[in-house]
């Protein structure tokens, strides 16, 4: 029969592995550089990056850098997640941990009001 439109994919049927297709981006979660490996969410006080790690990855491999403006992840030496923030951070009540193999770095923000993207569209 003709190819029907590209409908929601039917119960049951999963992605090769997690994070592959995320099941409902978020309206301003696209990121121009690297949104393929994380997801963010927000509320009026922090935001919560989800960033999907290699297989192998050791907590000691991982290094995160917050600044008021910019946030780098690097696991064994290159670089994963780096970019300007989209908004103000509070580097001090911001934190990260390891689960399930994704890191979760939870940024504090220094105020409480929506960014409408997590990294500036566009690198100075």
């Amino acid at each position: 029969g003709p190819m029907g439109p590209m409908g929601p994919r039917p119960m049951g049927m999963r992605p090769p592995f997690p994070g592959a297709q995320p099941q409902a981006p978020m309206p301003q979660g696209k990121v121009q550089g690297g949104a393929e490996n994380y997801e963010w969410k927000q509320d009026a006080d922090e935001l919560e990056i989800s960033i999907s790690l290699p297989n192998n990855a050791e907590k000691r491999d991982i290094k995160v850098s917050f600044a008021a403006k910019s946030l780098k992840v690097v696991h064994a030496g290159s670089s994963i997640v780096e970019g300007k923030l989209a908004g103000v951070c509070s580097s001090e009540g911001s934190t990260w941990t390891m689960s399930r193999g994704r890191l979760i770095v939870s940024l504090e923000k220094a105020s409480a009001q929506p960014w409408p993207s997590l990294f500036q569209e566009s690198p100075e």
